[in-house]
């Protein structure tokens, strides 16, 4: 999907004018998979800049948390995710 690719994406100043970007720039019939993808991606990414925490993750074990917990909601039935998965996870790599 040529709309996920960074090269793609269009510049913008605010995290909410890139996400509806890039969410209108994505086909129909994959929008909401791609949004509970980017969610999970700030999710893990929020978990990991949060300041209580003692510990630094590698850039290899936040990516491995965010295919966790794309395989945990697929697991539990999100079936928009599960269109995107197969698609989706062969352009991340395997850690």
């Amino acid at each position: 999907m040529p709309s996920l690719m960074p090269g793609n994406w269009t510049q913008t100043e605010h995290l909410q004018d890139w996400f509806v970007s890039l969410i209108a720039e994505t086909p129909e019939s994959v929008r909401p998979g791609v949004g509970s993808v980017i969610i999970l991606t700030i999710w893990e990414l929020w978990l990991e800049r949060n300041v209580f925490k003692k510990t630094i993750k590698m850039v290899q074990q936040i990516v491995h948390s965010i295919r966790d917990a794309v395989h945990n909601w697929t697991t539990v039935g999100n079936q928009d995710l599960e269109l995107l998965t197969h698609q989706w996870l062969t352009l991340v790599p395997t850690i």
